[in-house]
C-alpha cells in the first residue's frame, strides 16, 4: 500500500484500508460461495434496498423475489 501511494512509512490509514481490503475480499468470497437461492435472495433484498423500500415486510420481498426469480438475467452467476 505505501509502495502504490509513494508514501514511506506505514501509518493508521494504511492498516485500516488494508484490512478494509481483506474484509471485502472475504465478503465476495462468502458471496460467491452461496446457493443460487441465495444469490436470488441477496438480488431481491439489494434491489429493494436500491429502491429506498427497506425495511420491508416478508410479503414485499417474497413479491419481489418473485419477480427477480423470473428476469432472464437472475440465472447467470457472477
Amino acid at each position: 500500500m505505501t509502495k502504490k501511494r509513494g508514501d514511506d512509512g506505514i501509518d493508521d490509514s494504511h492498516i485500516v484500508e488494508a484490512q478494509d481490503l481483506v474484509q471485502c475480499g472475504r465478503l465476495r468470497n462468502r458471496i460467491r460461495d452461496q446457493t443460487q437461492h441465495a444469490h436470488l435472495l441477496l438480488k431481491t433484498l439489494a434491489s429493494l434496498e436500491q429502491r429506498g423500500a427497506t425495511p420491508a415486510r416478508s410479503k414485499t420481498i417474497k413479491t419481489r423475489y418473485e419477480r427477480v426469480t423470473w428476469l432472464p438475467s437472475s440465472f447467470s452467476r457472477a
